[in-house]
């Protein structure tokens, strides 16, 4: 969470609407369920691109044909948000909650990475200019992660997040320009908040599958399946082990 910022009270969240991004993903497809399912009057704006897979899977289908008179459905990509995709997302009191993002953890391809920087960097910080310029009606919730202070050990202050640290990949490397140019704009004068999830395992909305999002995450999800007993502890040298 970062400082200055707005942490809704998610029990006192009551919006009328609200706008997404990566409301098909694993992380973004929960939170729309979750509060769907809690107020029944939410209607909700989802920036989409309905060619993808996530998009057309069975479990976001079904959920839509269950939602259809509460969703507004807006074609677009965050790397070329137009005028129209934007006057279409801003009139919402509930904000702008931004999972959109590319997660993909390979360390070795110059392609990913450029297109990790243009979804996750350079896509968030138009989109969160754009969100101050259109005069939004609710603030700007990022979803960052906690893995964005990268390779560092200790106390790693708000005050300090960059200070020249590796990263294990381009994304961790990534989230964390991404902080930076959300912060500007806050500091700007946009009404937000950074959000910072750390391992994600999700069940795909009942199909049995699990998307997992780095070793730890697939542990988990393997001794599930499994239906083994999974134990979590740290080593003498503070690395974590694991024993599904």
């Amino acid at each position: 969470m970062a400082p200055g910022s707005i942490l809704p009270c998610m029990d006192g969240y009551q919006p009328q609407r609200l706008a997404l991004t990566g409301a098909t993903g694993a992380l973004g497809f929960a939170f729309l369920r979750h509060h769907f399912e809690r107020d029944p009057k939410l209607q909700a704006s989802l920036l989409v691109r309905k060619s993808s897979s996530a998009f057309q899977s069975e479990a976001f289908q079904d959920w839509l044909r269950g939602n259809e008179s509460r969703v507004t459905l807006v074609e677009g990509d965050v790397r070329q948000l137009g005028p129209e995709q934007l006057d279409a997302l801003l009139p919402c009191d509930g904000g702008l909650w931004h999972f959109a993002a590319m997660t993909s953890l390979t360390t070795e391809s110059e392609v990913v990475t450029r297109q990790i920087n243009e979804v996750n960097v350079e896509g968030t910080q138009r989109l969160a200019e754009a969100w101050m310029k259109g005069r939004a009606a609710g603030p700007f919730h990022h979803i960052s992660t906690a893995y964005v202070v990268g390779e560092r050990h200790g106390t790693a202050r708000e005050s300090e997040s960059a200070l020249g640290q590796s990263f294990r990949n381009p994304y961790e490397a990534s989230k964390l320009a991404a902080e930076t140019r959300v912060l500007e704009a806050f500091s700007a004068g946009l009404p937000g908040t950074i959000f910072r999830p750390s391992v994600v395992v999700d069940d795909l909305g009942g199909t049995g599958g699990f998307k997992m999002v780095d070793a730890c995450a697939y542990a988990v999800a393997l001794a599930v399946k499994r239906g083994e007993p999974f134990i979590f502890s740290s080593a003498p040298d503070g690395e974590a082990e694991s024993d599904p």
